[in-house]
């Protein structure tokens, strides 16, 4: 019980590891003058690209 306790504490701090890491990432990206619709497009077609350079492979 304690093993999965800590465990999903664990899990809890990844978690906000990487919203903070999204979150700074935003914040670049607004003071860059880009907008959240134009990175989720940008994510949107980067996360295609990937899944067809991994079909080619």
């Amino acid at each position: 019980m304690l093993e999965k306790s800590a465990r999903m504490s664990m899990d809890r701090n990844v978690l906000e590891e990487s919203e903070l890491e999204w979150i700074h990432l935003l914040l670049m990206a607004r003071d860059a003058g880009l907008s959240v619709e134009e990175v989720r497009q940008f994510l949107r077609h980067a996360s295609a690209g990937e899944a067809a350079i991994r079909n080619l492979a």
